[in-house]
């Protein structure tokens, strides 16, 4: 079995995603201004953890759903140890017309690209270091028709049941991702960080 590793009192910096995704690889607090670090400085020295695989012979890849333009990701993680950064150009080439939201395109067919990604890292020999950027659970929270979403026990006609489904909708997908890896022997070489648009207090805070 693979080792498995569960922060259960992981703090994300920040009320931006973007601004918690630079806080979660970089240890860096989120810069409370009209732009994010990403979008702004994207030559600013920092060490972050794609960096520090890197150094240990990993190949760092950057995956994302949506457009790569939107806060300056491309740029920003070349600059800052990724070898390979992957957004929607690239899912749109493999995957074409599949489901999408406002955003970009839904969480299975993102971790589809991925899974697809690491046969070739496996046939290569090549270990990997994957952070990988969902973003199904994303206002407007809407799930593919043809997922079959669970029941919960808010009503259909508040947001947060659409909320809950796409949570329940992300799930099903990393369960979907992981039963794959397992099954095909691919996550042997490979470092995974997930994380998700966007983690939205519901109230509850």
């Amino acid at each position: 079995a693979q080792p498995v590793l569960l922060f259960t009192r992981f703090y994300g910096n920040g009320v931006q995603t973007t601004r918690a995704v630079i806080a979660s690889l970089f240890g860096l607090l989120p810069r409370f201004s009209s732009q994010s670090v990403q979008a702004a400085s994207s030559e600013l020295p920092l060490i972050g953890m794609a960096d520090l695989f890197n150094r240990r012979g990993y190949r760092s890849a950057y995956f994302y759903a949506g457009s790569l333009d939107f806060e300056n990701q491309a740029e920003f993680f070349r600059s800052h140890g990724y070898a390979e950064i992957h957004g929607e150009d690239e899912l749109q080439q493999r995957f074409g017309a599949a489901a999408r939201t406002s955003w970009g395109y839904h969480d299975e067919t993102l971790l589809d690209y991925v899974a697809d990604w690491l046969e070739d890292q496996e046939r290569q020999g090549e270990a990997g270091f994957a952070t990988v950027f969902t973003i199904s659970i994303h206002h407007p929270w809407r799930v593919p028709e043809h997922y079959p979403a669970a029941e919960n026990a808010v009503p259909p006609t508040d947001e947060y049941h659409r909320f809950l489904q796409t949570m329940q909708y992300t799930d099903h997908c990393l369960g979907r991702f992981i039963t794959r890896l397992e099954q095909q022997g691919l996550a042997r070489r490979t470092v995974f960080f997930i994380l998700a648009d966007t983690g939205t207090p519901m109230g509850e805070h």
